[in-house]
């Protein structure tokens, strides 16, 4: 059984064989036709001419085929290859593609100026100073708190008097500070309260009586630590006044510094405007022009106004504001919103 290989040489051999008898009848046919009149030279030029059975004659070569030299092959693959990369490089959109990288960035900064934009917003502003004013006032208080129970410890030195312990002298000593504690901080407290409702209050009456919890407080604390014959220390130590005296010095400090803080973030306007149709869904406006005609109109706002009113004529009779001071200037010296200050601007001009 014959292999691939051997049948395809024998097609060969026999198309090869045909050939040659299409020849020889060809030649035969011109020596019956011509024997006398061709010679032999003539006979092979006619069989040069003539066509293979099953083969195409050879097509004649286009003009522009000849002279394609190697050097002229080589020289059009060069210019075909520069046109490629011009084409390439002139579109270079995969190369222009972000990378995962400049993506992330480009989303963070898109974030980013949304939250900008949105912090402006006077609702947003509102918040983060609810916000601000909340963890302050924790830090704060926990600060105080801590100041006034270290300030317990030196109170109950010098009020037990070296009592035993578990003696009544000895439990009576632990309820000095708070009892103090207590007092000083429900003035504190109410101060801050008012303070919030845009009315500062400048009770000299309170103020000395802050300044006696709080002198009192002190001088327990440092007493047991100063040299007699004004205190009771063997030895006069600066280290171990300082530690007494810390708790006190830190809650006076919370305790002057937390009404102010809270006054001032009362007094921050954050240009939400008020009416008497929008009480319970508060209109947000920017800074613009707004109609006097629709004056905020409700209790709270009542309230405030009379109390700034009270405040700017009390600033006219000192000589700290003009009697026809503008809104803008009663704003800046009040420190309220420019719709407090036009209305108590209103109240001015009609006497009230």
């Amino acid at each position: 059984m014959t292999t691939a290989n051997e049948a395809r040489v024998l097609e060969e051999i026999e198309r090869h064989l045909v050939e040659v008898e299409h020849l020889t009848a060809a030649a035969d046919q011109v020596i019956e036709l011509w024997p006398a009149a061709l010679t032999e030279a003539e006979v092979d030029e006619f069989a040069a001419g003539l066509t293979v059975v099953g083969e195409e004659p050879d097509a004649p070569l286009p003009p522009a085929a000849y002279g394609l030299t190697d050097a002229v092959l080589d020289l059009e693959i060069e210019v075909a290859e520069g046109e490629r990369l011009r084409d390439l490089y002139a579109r270079r959109v995969e190369l222009d593609l972000d990378s995962p990288k400049v993506l992330r960035k480009r989303l963070a900064g898109q974030q980013a100026a949304k939250l900008h934009a949105l912090g402006q917003l006077p609702a947003v502003r509102a918040l983060q100073a609810a916000n601000a004013l909340r963890l302050f006032t924790i830090a704060a208080l926990t600060s105080l708190a801590l100041a006034l129970g270290w300030s317990t410890f030196g109170v109950h030195e010098f009020a037990a008097d070296g009592a035993l312990a578990w003696t009544l002298n000895w439990f009576a000593g632990w309820l000095v500070e708070p009892f103090l504690s207590l007092g000083l901080l429900s003035i504190v407290g109410a101060k801050a309260f008012f303070a919030t409702r845009g009315h500062h209050v400048d009770s000299p009456t309170l103020n000395r009586i802050e300044n006696v919890f709080l002198a009192l407080t002190l001088g327990m604390n440092i007493y047991p630590t100063l040299p007699a014959p004004v205190g009771r220390a063997v030895k006069f130590e600066v280290p171990e006044l300082v530690l007494h005296s810390l708790g006190p010095i830190v809650a006076v400090a919370i305790v002057r510094a937390l009404p102010v803080l809270w006054a001032e973030f009362a007094r921050l306007d954050h240009d939400v405007k008020i009416t008497a149709d929008t009480a319970a869904t508060p209109e947000y406006r920017q800074n613009v022009a707004v109609d006097t005609t629709d004056e905020p109109v409700n209790d709270a706002f009542d309230y405030r106004v009379t109390n700034l009113t009270q405040d700017a004529k009390d600033k006219i009779r000192l000589g700290l504001l003009d009697r026809n001071a503008k809104a803008y200037r009663i704003r800046a010296a009040l420190g309220c919103g420019m719709d407090y200050a036009r209305a108590v601007r209103a109240r001015l001009d009609q006497g009230a």
